[in-house]
């Protein structure tokens, strides 16, 4: 998702201020929080609208970073060049602008279900980059500088005459139509030109609380420096992936298990083993159930691991693809000295529906 994806997500425009994002966020929660809506896409619709949330504060972060900057530079004194260096030459009053450092870091933590469900550290580590403190971030080699000259091909017009003295002006492709010819100044020998060098590299450790949900971004409380502190970024966006597990599914808090039950235990009823995230339980199969429910078995509350939901166990009934013929033989008789009311009804009715219509027919 980009940031202009992100704004729409919002329903915002570019010019707008972070209370206005804030109070957007909050309405387009109220609508499609999944404690709020039960619809079939307020899971990825609140994911989408975390992610462009978190996007839109970055941006408007930096925007603002930006424009401070800019205020600082417009009220200092342009007076050209101020000081004469012999070993350096003229400094100019406006020094080329630095490069900020980087708004964030944005990364995707994969989790396994049971790291989420429990709890973990997860170790993230990277390079901070940091403006060329020999350049100031101009990538020019310090103590150099330039005077625009007259462009030799059109003599400062910025055009030329095509097709002799009575043609068509055109603009000048030397100097791209200002006149003005710029030599380019020798590039600076620390960063090559870049603006930026490698500072350090930092290293942090993210605590994942139990009970995380797939698509939660990482509060900054939880996230706490290892090493290369002095150049740490200033802001991470780091956003949980739970990984699949072949099991379980994990639908925003609600845990479910498919398992295969056979059609002969599920007329007989009985015991079955269920899978749990610690281990396995065994569970009493009801008579004609739908679903099975193991209390205190679910996914975790959040920061409250000893608080579980249930667990919901989905039977799916699997049917032998063939009979042998005592199988066969046996079921039949089976059938035949079975005495369910419900089919024996349906039976009669059918045969009076049929037995009128012949006579109406008749």
């Amino acid at each position: 998702m980009d940031i202009e994806q992100a704004f729409a997500e919002l329903g915002l425009t570019a010019q707008a201020s972070p209370a206005e994002a804030k109070a957007a966020y909050r309405t387009l929660a109220m609508r499609w929080h999944p404690d709020v809506s039960t619809g079939t896409e307020t899971d990825s619709r609140m994911k989408r609208i975390n992610v462009a949330y978190a996007l839109v504060c970055q941006h408007l972060e930096a925007y603002e970073s930006a424009s401070a900057n800019l205020k600082a530079q417009a009220a200092k004194p342009e007076s050209g060049f101020f000081e004469f260096d012999w070993n350096t030459g003229f400094r100019s009053a406006r020094p080329a602008p630095s490069r900020p450092r980087e708004a964030s870091v944005q990364r995707t933590l994969r989790v396994s279900l049971f790291e989420a469900a429990f709890g973990c550290i997860k170790r993230v580590n990277g390079v901070e980059s940091d403006t060329c403190g020999r350049c100031a971030g101009s990538g020019e080699a310090p103590g150099t500088w330039t005077v625009d000259s007259k462009c030799l091909k059109c003599f400062g017009r910025g055009t030329v005459t095509v097709f002799g003295c009575f043609g068509v002006q055109t603009p000048c492709d030397a100097c791209k139509g200002s006149g003005a010819c710029k030599p380019a100044p020798p590039v600076c020998p620390a960063c090559k030109g870049a603006g930026k060098a490698v500072r350090q590299a930092w290293m942090v450790d993210v605590s994942i609380h139990p009970g995380t949900l797939d698509g939660t971004v990482v509060e900054a409380s939880d996230i706490r420096s290892r090493a290369g502190a002095e150049a740490l970024p200033r802001n991470f966006l780091l956003t949980v992936q739970i990984e699949k597990h072949p099991f379980f599914a994990l639908n925003q808090s609600r845990l479910s298990v498919s398992m295969p039950i056979s059609v002969w235990r599920w007329a007989l009823g009985g015991e079955i083993t269920v899978p749990t995230l610690e281990g396995s339980a065994r569970v009493s199969l009801p008579n004609k159930p739908s679903a099975l429910l193991v209390k205190d078995q679910g996914w975790p509350e959040y920061k409250a691991p000893r608080q579980r939901k249930p667990l919901y166990v989905l039977p799916r009934i699997v049917y032998p693809e063939r009979l042998r013929h005592e199988e066969r033989r046996m079921l039949e008789i089976f059938d035949l000295r079975s005495e369910l009311p419900e089919v024996q009804g349906w039976n009669r009715n059918v045969q009076a529906w049929v037995e009128s219509s012949e006579q109406d027919m008749g």
